[in-house]
């Protein structure tokens, strides 16, 4: 038995597979809508269908449920490719799209957010807002953006909201960067806000802030998880195949050591093993090469066209790990894929010719 308390008379005593299953913390993933699910809502709620549609640009962001919801107050225009950092911005800019609700401006309500985010990046859990604007913390609390554990002190109400208001607080100025703990690996919760960070400095007018960041990450002092999550950005944007033209110059520099780095992030992070997934789904006594990998969602493809584009012109360290994921998914040809491999062994040939 497990005693809480003071081991007297008044203790209160637990069992040991209450306390276990107590102390096991889950995750609840909200999957986005298919097909199926977007046409119903299309048809039940019509101010929805243009974001619904099959062939929204956007799609794989506006059928998640929560975003969708956020996208119904966003200034921005909803008909084009629209990525998550530019939304984050938005609602940041916005006071947390909470227009339209009395008592507090955007202004006040912003101001709210930044004290907040910049407690919980402190390292507080709940955060005091005793000196802020009374209306405007009601306001957010009222739209469940804030919740309200006692008077006065609150936190987000979501994790979506911490990891925009995160990414917001950081690129909005970059030099708050610096008073993360740089020199220690990213904690989870702030690692999808930083990276939303990356990824709004990477999309923004000023050509230089992305890389001024890759710069002040790259050094001993800070702990390579951090560029890291700098460099996924890229891919992880709505815009990745912009931003990879974009800054392929600062990828290729020297030896290509950054497009090396992001090439083997996005193979180890975005790859899952062969023997797993197609265990059930090859004929008895296939052989599946020891240690083969499989890509999981679109970020090697992206890589891949990056890479054939330019295959010619890469520098040796960019070029080395190019090779070795051209090889992994040629690998795959022997499986039936009969698409890019070709395209793949070509530029392979005739770099070698």
């Amino acid at each position: 038995m497990l005693l809480t308390g003071w081991e007297d008379e008044a203790a209160i005593s637990f069992g040991e597979e209450l306390m276990e299953l107590l102390s096991i913390r889950s995750r609840l993933v909200v999957e986005g809508l298919d097909d199926s699910e977007a046409n119903s809502l299309a048809e039940t709620v019509p101010a929805l269908a243009p974001l619904l549609r099959l062939d929204h640009p956007a799609k794989a962001l506006v059928r998640n449920p929560f975003i969708l919801q956020r996208l119904l107050r966003t200034r921005l225009n909803t008909n084009g490719v629209l990525s998550e950092a530019e939304l984050a911005w938005d609602w940041w800019t916005s006071g947390a799209h909470a227009r339209g609700l009395t008592g507090g401006d955007d202004h006040s309500r912003r101001r709210v957010l930044l004290a907040v985010t910049q407690g919980q990046l402190s390292g507080l859990s709940l955060v005091d807002v005793s000196i802020q604007a009374a209306s405007a913390v009601s306001a957010l609390v009222a739209d469940e953006v804030l919740v309200q554990i006692s008077t006065d002190w609150v936190k987000f109400q979501h994790d979506l909201f911490t990891d925009w208001a995160v990414a917001s607080t950081l690129s909005e100025d970059p030099q708050r960067i610096q008073s993360l703990q740089l020199n220690e690996m990213p904690p989870f919760w702030v690692s999808r806000g930083f990276g939303l960070a990356c990824q709004r400095l990477a999309e923004s007018d000023d050509d230089s802030a992305w890389p001024n960041l890759i710069t002040a990450l790259n050094n001993d002092e800070v702990k390579d998880g951090w560029i890291g999550l700098a460099l996924l950005a890229l891919v992880h944007s709505e815009h990745s195949n912009d931003l990879l033209d974009r800054y392929s110059e600062t990828l290729v520099d020297g030896e290509g050591p950054l497009a090396a780095s992001l090439i083997r992030r996005v193979s180890a992070v975005y790859g899952q093993p062969a023997e797993i997934v197609l265990k059930n789904a090859l004929p008895e006594g296939t052989t599946i090469p020891q240690g083969l990998l499989l890509p999981k969602g679109p970020y090697w493809l992206q890589l891949i066209g990056w890479c054939a584009t330019r295959f010619e012109r890469l520098p040796p360290e960019a070029l080395s790990a190019t090779i070795d994921l051209f090889g992994t998914w040629l690998t795959l040809a022997a499986f039936g894929e009969k698409t890019i491999s070709p395209v793949l062994l070509a530029r392979i040939i005739h770099q070698s010719a």
